[in-house]
């Protein structure tokens, strides 16, 4: 028989990760998990498992951004090849990972869509969507509460439509940014709206109905200001200054929600780099959808 080699893993796996989606939005990762070894320490089977940790500070993170995005991008699923690095899988004296037994020390790839060197299950499955927070107008009697439409949105390869799968996200009410002909801006959850004669509180007051969002929808509503109370809030949101927690994990912002509201060329292009906004009005009535015509008999 020929020459038999031994070889000791590190104890620390180098790792780097490629995008494989073909996708435009900026791929990026962060190599954080420190990694342990556990099962048979000796190798006398030739067998170990090493494990990434999984905890709030310490583990590997890969995510899609979209910084330079010129139009909006359907969902596509994440695809992510995870190679470990040759100077992890080199010992001591030598000794190396040589998959194709060529004298070079070869880096370990566990491809994305299976191969070779895959693993057991590919890194890929997750639903990359392109959303925003939308922030709509509401207007009303000043007699009665308004409902103003606040929820999250994703684009589904042809128009943006409401992401009811998201659970995650929440707004208080004093993270909206109330501003009226009365006063403002006012981060307190409410707002003067009315100081018109015969107006005895003008004061209307924000409520978040879900804390987090239920099916994409955040339930925000104002509360009536009072007879001959007519004014209006506009309503808008600093999105980098709302942190988000999913699980154990908290991200320091939800800058990822902005849009091109403003769109000043009108192409819808970009950047996506604008907070949403909106408004309440009190004291108007719209009249139904459906009245083509109307007027007042002399």
């Amino acid at each position: 028989g020929g020459p038999e080699r031994f070889w000791k893993l590190s104890s620390t796996l180098n790792r780097s990760y490629s995008d494989q989606s073909g996708h435009v939005p900026l791929f990026s990762s962060a190599d954080l998990a420190g990694v342990t070894l556990s099962g048979d320490t000796d190798f006398a089977d030739g067998a170990g498992t090493f494990t990434l940790a999984n905890t709030l500070g310490n583990r590997d993170i890969f995510m899609y951004d979209r910084p330079d995005l010129t139009s909006p991008e359907a969902p596509f699923s994440a695809s992510v090849n995870l190679s470990f690095l040759l100077a992890g899988l080199t010992d001591s004296d030598g000794v190396c990972y040589d998959r194709n037994d060529d004298g070079t020390c070869d880096n370990y790839t566990h491809l994305s869509q299976g191969g070779a060197e895959a693993g057991s299950a590919p890194l890929a499955g997750s639903s990359m969507r392109f959303g925003r927070l939308m922030i709509g107008t509401a207007a009303g009697s000043e007699l009665l509460p308004i409902a103003l439409p606040v929820r999250t949105e994703y684009y589904d390869g042809a128009a943006f439509v409401v992401n009811t799968a998201d659970v995650c996200t929440a707004i208080a009410a004093t993270d909206l940014v109330l501003t009226s002909g009365v006063e403002g801006p006012e981060t307190d959850g409410n707002i003067d709206v009315s100081n018109a004669v015969g107006c005895a509180v003008g004061t209307t007051i924000a409520t978040v109905a879900n804390i987090p969002f239920v099916n994409g929808v955040a339930g925000v509503s104002f509360s009536a200001p009072g007879e001959s109370c007519t004014g209006y809030a506009e309503v808008a949101i600093d999105l980098s200054a709302i942190s988000l927690s999913i699980g154990a994990e908290t991200y320091p912002d939800m800058g990822f929600l902005r849009y091109d509201w403003l769109d000043v060329d009108g192409n819808d292009d970009g950047p996506y780099t604008a907070d949403p906004s909106g408004r309440v009005d009190f004291g108007i009535y719209e009249g139904p959808d459906s009245l083509i015509y109307t007027r007042e008999p002399w």
